[in-house]
């Protein structure tokens, strides 16, 4: 008996890991359309955009009126596009123009050359540079306490390399970053990173281990700090390279997250008591896996802002909760039963968060005031039943409701205000213009030079947004 459920529970974590591969090749595979990936503009790789300040210092595009900011992409079939933005009365208009590599040399090398000669130096964005260090930090605390265990240090050596660590991971990049742009994307990413990191090296340690034999401690920080170290790297590189928002990186980041606690939910309410730690861990890492793919893919629409994802986030941890809090009061027996209803409420409270910002744009600080307020409400709760002398049973689901309450209340003060500032967004008229690019001429029938962009149809495309 016991070796059909060995051999059951390894068909299972096979099953579980060809579903991860075939999740993360499905997340790695490019879309069917063109993707733009910004690129600099500079032969130093520090200027992503040139304002209309920039553009009068350095005497740039002066074929432009109304000149708003220039950015370049480099598309999938390798080629590079220059979109200029610009004014036009009331309306904003957007010229893409088609560039070669050699083009893009050359540009480049006359924005370096100009910011040289006049000694403009870009204006930097370092939104997320507190973030970062603040990531970076207690990261890197955690990085040297897993490596003094890895190595068994004890005593000073250990609380030594732990202090070292958490300093280390300050002062590195305080330095690197003087001057570089940090974005709050750069920042959320690498904290998840980390954090998703550390989660995974407990999983696969407990996937490769045997249910009977868990406790080897160094094998498991060895194996937890290099994963830390190693996808909190990645996920920097990712949201640096691709140059992610701070929404689409909160996104992603919650949304893995909770895919760890829907995928342990999971196995424990199907599983049961019975389930081994291999399924639990296995099917928790799937969660991950699968969260942090469904989360890149809404968060790189651009329709999400740190506000919207903290909402989205706190509507999950809400209905979970809720639900969680009416099921400990009825005293329903067992754990099974109970794992699997919270945490299908968890998931359709994700759901139901998302229906909640949709066509809203939520602040960041309207979202953490949202957060608050579910905080102070499930205080109040408990206040009632404190002074109630309620039993623990009402006391439970005073703090529910008041929680609810709470979040109820602050969504309905900026819900309206999120609302107007999505229509905001979105209200002035976008047109684009792509140039055909022109190219060399050729000689005609009747002797005449003809250029062969002249013979190209449609040499312009306008395309209207409202």
């Amino acid at each position: 008996m016991s070796s059909v459920t060995t051999s059951c529970a390894s068909a299972s974590i096979r099953s579980i890991i060809v579903l991860v591969l075939a999740g993360i090749l499905a997340a790695c595979a490019p879309p069917a359309h063109a993707q733009e990936q910004q690129v600099p503009v500079d032969q130093d790789s520090t200027l992503y955009r040139i304002d209309a300040d920039l553009r009068d210092e350095l005497g740039l595009f002066p074929d432009i009126a109304g000149f708003q900011e220039a950015t370049l992409y480099r598309l999938v079939d390798g080629t590079f596009e220059l979109v200029i933005e610009y004014r036009e009365g009331s309306r904003t208009l957007r010229e893409r123009r088609s560039l070669s590599e050699a083009d893009v040399a050359a540009l480049r090398e006359r924005v370096t050359r100009r910011m040289r000669e006049v000694g403009a130096t870009p204006d930097l964005n370092q939104e997320g540079r507190y973030g970062l260090l603040a990531s970076t930090t207690y990261l890197s605390a955690i990085e040297g306490a897993l490596l003094s265990v890895a190595l068994g240090v004890e005593d000073e050596a250990a609380a030594s390399m732990t202090l070292l660590g958490g300093a280390t991971g300050f002062f590195a990049p305080l330095l690197l970053t003087r001057k570089a742009n940090v974005t709050e994307g750069e920042a959320d990413m690498t904290f998840y990173g980390g954090a998703q990191g550390a989660v995974h090296g407990a999983q696969l340690y407990l996937l490769i281990s045997d249910d009977d034999d868990v406790d080897d401690e160094q094998a498991a920080a060895g194996i937890t700090a290099a994963l830390l170290a190693g996808e909190s790297i990645l996920a920097y590189s990712l949201a640096r390279r691709n140059r992610w928002s701070g929404g689409h990186a909160e996104m992603m980041s919650f949304t893995g997250l909770s895919g760890n606690l829907i995928g342990l939910g999971l196995a424990q309410g199907l599983a049961g008591e019975d389930g081994s730690t291999r399924v639990l861990a296995g099917l928790s890492f799937a969660g991950s896996i699968a969260g942090g793919i469904i989360g890149h893919r809404l968060g790189r629409t651009g329709r999400y802002t740190q506000g919207d994802a903290r909402i989205y986030l706190l509507s999950g941890a809400q209905t979970a909760n809720a639900v969680g809090s009416v099921l400990a009061a009825s005293g329903v027996d067992g754990s099974s039963g109970p794992a699997l209803t919270v945490t299908l409420a968890g998931t359709g409270g994700l759901a139901l968060g998302h229906l909640l910002v949709r066509k809203r744009d939520f602040t960041k600080s309207q979202g953490n005031i949202v957060v608050l307020g579910s905080f102070a409400g499930s205080l109040f709760g408990g206040g009632l039943a404190v002074a109630s002398d309620a039993s623990s049973d009402a006391a439970v689901l005073l703090q529910a409701v008041g929680s609810l309450a709470g979040t109820a209340l602050t969504y309905g003060v900026f819900a309206g205000d999120a609302k107007r500032q999505a229509r905001h967004n979105q209200a002035s008229v976008n047109l684009d213009v792509r140039v055909t690019p022109t190219t060399e001429s050729l000689t005609g029938p009747d002797g005449r030079r003809i250029r062969l962009s002249d013979t190209v149809v449609p040499k312009v495309t306008l395309t209207a947004r409202f």
